[in-house]
């Protein structure tokens, strides 16, 4: 479950590791989302530009179980790709990988970060269970 009611855009991963042109909509019923069997099946879901800040894993009857809050403007969920493994990450990101046709340097990179010497970041999230 997610915390916006109508839709997410995910990126979608391409076959070197890095972001294609590709991105996949997925239309939520009041938040939410189902889990379903190939859902990874193309790697992560990379959800850019702030579209949610809470994500919850939640039982059949709706009721979370797991939330993960955070600030971050993105954020990657996860299981690995065609396994139908037994878990599923939540990673809130403040940068990602390249997209496919990005050849500029390091300083011209999407979500990159960048501190001056000496300044430090700060970032938190919160795990509910």
């Amino acid at each position: 479950m997610f915390d916006t009611q109508d839709k997410v855009v995910s990126g979608i991963i391409g076959d070197g590791g890095t972001l294609s042109q590709r991105t996949k909509e997925f239309t939520l019923d009041h938040g939410k989302m189902d889990i379903t069997a190939d859902l990874f099946d193309e790697d992560a879901l990379i959800i850019e530009n702030n579209q949610a800040h809470k994500v919850s894993l939640c039982n059949q009857e709706g009721q979370p179980y797991l939330t993960v809050c955070f600030d971050a403007p993105l954020f990657g969920i996860w299981s690995p790709a065609k396994k139908n493994a037994p878990f599923i990450c939540i990673e809130p990101w403040y940068g990602r990988c390249d997209r496919e046709s990005f050849t500029g340097d390091l300083s011209e990179r999407e979500w990159g970060n960048a501190l001056d010497g000496g300044a430090e970041f700060y970032a938190e999230y919160t795990i509910v269970v």
